[in-house]
Formats: C-alpha cells, structure tokens, sequence
C-alpha cells in the first residue's frame, strides 16, 4: 500500500484495534513492574529466636559440716536419710535429759538457683512418740554450742515441737521465716543444731518421769524423723 493512497474505513478499524492492544499490553507490562516494586518497598522481615531451661535446685545435708549428701529419703532408700550423730547416747536417755546432734545444709554443687529451705514436718514412731519434744537451732558453724556444756549459749530457737505440739503430727509450730541457702553450694551454709528431749521441757522432772512411765516401760525405740523442705527463690 502507499502511504499517498487513502485507506479504506476497514484498515483504519484494524489500525486502531491494533494500537489499542499494544497499549493495553503496555500498560499491563507498566503495571506489573510497578506493582513488583511497591510490594519490595513495603515487605520485609526480621527474625529473633532464643533458647529456654531450666535451672536446678537440690538440698543436700552434712553430719561433719564438710560431706554433703542428697538424703532424699526412704522412700528412694532406705538408706537415704541421715542417721544424726547426737551428744551422749540417745538410746540411754532419762526423763528430762537432752541430747544434741548438729546437722548442716547446703545445696548440691551443680545447683544454679538461691533458695531458702522450712522444717516441712516430722514424724516419730516408737513408745515415746508423745513424749520426746524438740528445739532446732540456727548456729554460726557446725556444731557450734551443740553439746551438754554449751547448750546454754545457743542462739534463739528456730523450730520447736514437743508433747502439747505432737512431734508425730505433720503441723509444726515455732517456724521462724525460712533459712537461706546459696546456689553452688557455696557458704554460709545453714547449720543447724537438733537438740531432743526425754520429755517436755518446761516440765519439771518428776512431771516428765510420769510421762515416761506412762508411756511404758520397757520400751521399743522411737525413731523421730525431720523433712526439711527447700524452694528456689530466684526469679
């Protein structure tokens, strides 16, 4: 065709629909770019994690305030309790004698976490059940005081129970606030000093002679047990 030559009415409408499509198809190709663009402008991300456990927290005893043991108790063995080494022989005792025993607490080396530890409960078994009564000292280091001769210096009483508080019941009156403990088992440890007496004792001795005898005579031993019970405190 010649561009001097005029087009006919038909070519002119394909000319235009033609024009119309490449602008159409241009003007998605523009809208597309633009829309890849706006969408990298306005997204991105961040990511943030972190690792979580947990720390651990065991009480452990000592009978020389220098080997510490879990002592977790019969029920994981029979062994597991700590057999107290008391002051003058406490399987010979008479109405109204003390004996004394110091028993020391810490926590296990691995422990991460401070804490603070209560007299949870104590229970006896044997003929004198109802009638021994005890005091649990807070002393400054093992053993301190903890013996007949010195048994008038020991400080303030931490726990007691006894006779009118059954020491058999799992309710003990006399708890101070709680005694802290040291993760890592690092000082000041706890030391303690367990003083037990064939009677009550604010009662006078031939009171506590007739409670002994009525409870009978000959007998079979008691055993008391202490649970002591401790609880991380770090937040």
């Amino acid at each position: 065709m010649n561009a001097n030559d005029p087009i006919t009415p038909d070519a002119q409408q394909k000319q235009d629909r033609a024009r119309k499509r490449k602008a159409i198809l241009a003007g998605g190709v523009v809208l597309g770019l633009g829309a890849a663009v706006t969408l990298a402008a306005w997204s991105d991300d961040v990511f943030a994690d972190g690792i979580f456990n947990t720390g651990s927290f065991e009480l452990q005893g000592s009978l020389d305030g220098t080997t510490f043991l879990d002592y977790d108790g019969p029920a994981y063995d029979p062994t597991e309790s700590a057999s107290l080494e008391f002051q003058l022989e406490a399987e010979e005792m008479a109405p109204s004698q003390t004996v004394y025993a110091p028993f020391t607490i810490g926590t296990e080396e691995d422990t991460s976490l401070d804490g603070t530890f209560t007299l949870q409960s104590v229970s006896s078994s044997g003929t004198y059940a109802g009638v021994l009564s005890y005091q649990i000292f807070e002393v400054n280091s093992h053993s301190e005081n903890c013996n007949p001769d010195d048994a008038e210096n020991l400080p303030t009483v931490a726990w007691v129970g006894g006779p009118t508080a059954k020491v058999n019941e799992t309710t003990v009156t006399g708890l101070n606030d709680p005694l802290e403990v040291v993760a890592d088992n690092q000082a000041p440890y706890q030391h303690l000093c367990i003083a037990v007496t064939l009677g009550n004792v604010s009662a006078t001795a031939t009171e506590n002679q007739a409670a002994v005898l009525a409870a009978g005579v000959p007998a079979a031993a008691t055993t008391v047990s202490w649970v002591f019970n401790g609880q991380s405190t770090d937040a």
